[in-house]
């Protein structure tokens, strides 16, 4: 059951380390309003059944609503049988008792988001369960297709943990190492600039989807020349950004809080060791030590 590809990966990693990011999709799903300061409850991910562990991309609880939303990146039919067994495997441990003496069971509220682009077979699938009486009941699950969603509207909506696969809309258009039409690529690396400048100055959590974005690119994008445009063209943008955090860092007045934002930029690879000493005004030497 468990699918380990970089877009699992990738989604996984923002559900826990940028929860907060959660808040503004399962507003989107749900057509709930919670506020971005929401206190979000992580449920554990991992379950196990007789025929193996099931992995759920992400499980959390907001004010006693419990919600489960799955990472697909290729369109399938069939996703709601595996989210009808999920669910019932979630709502199977979570059984309440109630006073007449007889046992209750409250699915979670359920979505898949569609990282590529989805058929109506897929968006409306239904799966229809036949209970012992003969009483059928649909089981259904909301559906999000990412490349529903222009970049206005992505913004607008803060859905920004739609961003680092922003790229799989243009995957069919991409350029080979045989083949690029110049013009094209241009045109996607303006937009991809664009991108990237209104998440610098709309998020302080710029530098890790910005890491996210290039984990997809790097995996999606085939020619090696096409890869580095993308990176030459981060790289003037992380340079902004770690301006930015040391610059942050100096308003505050707090070197040891300029050292330690040095010392994470230096540890994600976003800048050298030799730079970050020149920066704190120490020998590389004792930068290194303090990175131990």
């Amino acid at each position: 059951m468990a699918r380990k590809t970089v877009f699992d990966d990738v989604f996984r990693t923002m559900c826990q380390k940028l929860p907060h990011l959660l808040i503004p999709l399962i507003n989107e799903a749900f057509g709930t309003h919670y506020t971005n300061d929401e206190k979000i409850e992580q449920l554990r991910n991992e379950r196990f059944e007789k025929n193996g562990e099931i992995i759920t991309d992400s499980l959390l609880e907001i004010k006693n609503h419990t919600y489960h939303i799955e990472c697909q990146s290729n369109d399938d039919s069939k996703m709601v049988i595996r989210m009808a067994q999920y669910d019932f495997s979630i709502a199977l441990e979570n059984v309440v008792a109630l006073d007449d003496g007889t046992f209750q069971m409250n699915f979670p509220k359920s979505c898949v988001i569609y990282l590529r682009e989805s058929d109506s077979k897929s968006r409306n699938a239904v799966l229809n369960i036949r209970f012992q009486d003969g009483e059928v009941y649909p089981y259904k699950m909301k559906v999000i297709c990412i490349e529903d969603y222009t970049q206005d509207k992505i913004f607008e909506e803060n859905l920004l943990i739609f961003l680092p696969f922003y790229i799989l809309r243009y995957e069919n258009e991409l350029p080979t190492a045989r083949k690029c039409d110049k013009d094209r690529l241009n045109a996607l690396l303006e937009e991809y600039q664009e991108l990237f400048s209104r998440l610098e100055n709309e998020t302080n959590d710029y530098t890790d989807l910005y890491n996210f974005s290039i984990k997809i690119i790097n995996h999606v994008v085939k020619s090696a020349s096409v890869k580095r445009r993308f990176m030459d063209m981060g790289g003037k943008v992380l340079e902004l950004e770690s301006e930015r955090l040391i610059s942050k860092g100096r308003e505050q007045g707090r070197e040891e809080g300029k050292l330690q934002q040095l010392i994470e930029l230096v540890k994600d690879g976003l800048l050298n060791t030799t730079d970050a000493a020149s920066v704190a005004k120490m020998s590389e030497d004792n930068f290194r030590k303090l990175l131990q």
